[in-house]
């Protein structure tokens, strides 16, 4: 699920920012584009992923 805020793009169920840590699943599938992104890692993408702008993986 996404949503678009403001500008802001929201993955994951949420619509905007609350008090509690979200927990995603290490393995991101399928094809992905990233524009800009920061992920703590270790995360595995099992397929192609494009990044257009800034990611970091901390």
């Amino acid at each position: 699920m996404t949503a678009i805020i403001n500008g802001i793009q929201y993955i994951g169920g949420q619509t905007s920012p609350d008090e509690f840590i979200k927990n995603r699943a290490a393995t991101i599938d399928g094809d992905q584009t990233i524009e800009n992104a920061v992920l703590a890692g270790p995360v595995t993408f099992p397929g192609t992923v494009t990044v257009t702008g800034v990611l970091v993986i901390v």
